[in-house]
């Protein structure tokens, strides 16, 4: 089963969030470990070739790996370049 890991930046970004969307955040990323490959892959723009979890207006993007899954940012959901 692979690990789950947090870049410095998402760990950041995830504290400055309110607590229901910490919650969600973290409840949709403790599935990962399990079924890495569950949420879609960006296929344009910034973050191409990462997988992503929508909460509430938030974008989670993540590195699907053979060992491990990375976090590597949060970005909000309706930024252009997100």
């Amino acid at each position: 089963m692979p690990r789950i890991l947090w870049s410095a930046e998402a760990v950041r970004i995830l504290s400055t969030l309110p607590a229901p969307v910490q919650d969600d955040i973290i409840s949709k990323t403790g599935l990962l470990a399990e079924s890495p490959q569950m949420y879609p892959v960006r296929r344009r723009e910034r973050y191409r070739g990462q997988r992503f979890i929508i909460s509430f207006e938030w974008g989670v993007y993540y590195l699907d790996r053979s060992d491990n899954v990375v976090i590597t940012i949060i970005g909000h959901a309706h930024r252009r370049s997100a």
